[in-house]
């Protein structure tokens, strides 16, 4: 158990470290930033307490908003994807998974990564802009970081099924 705790422990450090160090830099086209750190809440396992979970999705985006400067942000968009990730379980899955690509397939993955990603992000563009005077920069903001976000996380389980394979 404390090896499970340590990786994860580890996994978290990580995505906030390139999240804050290289990714909240990256801005394409004015529109598309990547949010990759949400991957940490993806992989959390299916048999986490509902609590545990929330708990953690709360330190994660309050980690990132204290050192992106982003008042909470991070931390609202995060608890709230946290908290639909439950409904958007397959349920004939049993509760003792990672979900990837590997257990869900990849179908059944792409679908759960990107509704959790497009949840998160509507609800921290909105959050951001906190107007709605300006719906096509708002839609252009969430549809390419969105679309930004999943090609990262896809990415991601590509190279670890390939390091897998090897």
């Amino acid at each position: 158990m404390s090896a499970n705790w340590l990786k994860y422990a580890l996994f978290f450090f990580l995505v906030v470290l390139l999240q804050i160090w290289i990714l909240n830099r990256v801005h394409l086209f004015g529109f598309a930033t990547p949010l990759f750190y949400i991957y940490f809440i993806l992989k959390l396992p299916g048999e986490m307490k509902r609590v545990s979970l929330l708990f953690t999705a709360c330190l994660l985006g309050l980690v990132v908003d204290f050192f992106s400067y982003s008042l909470g942000l991070n931390m609202l968009a995060c608890t709230i994807m946290a908290f639909s990730r439950h409904y958007v379980f397959n349920t004939d899955i049993a509760d003792s998974f990672v979900p990837s690509v590997e257990t869900f397939g990849f179908p059944s993955f792409m679908r759960y990564a990107v509704i959790l990603v497009v949840i998160h992000h509507i609800v921290f563009f909105v959050a951001e802009s906190f107007t709605f005077l300006d719906p096509l920069t708002l839609l252009l903001k969430i549809a390419g970081s969105s679309i930004l976000t999943v090609l990262l996380i896809l990415g991601t389980e590509q190279l670890k099924l390939n390091f897998l394979k090897k």
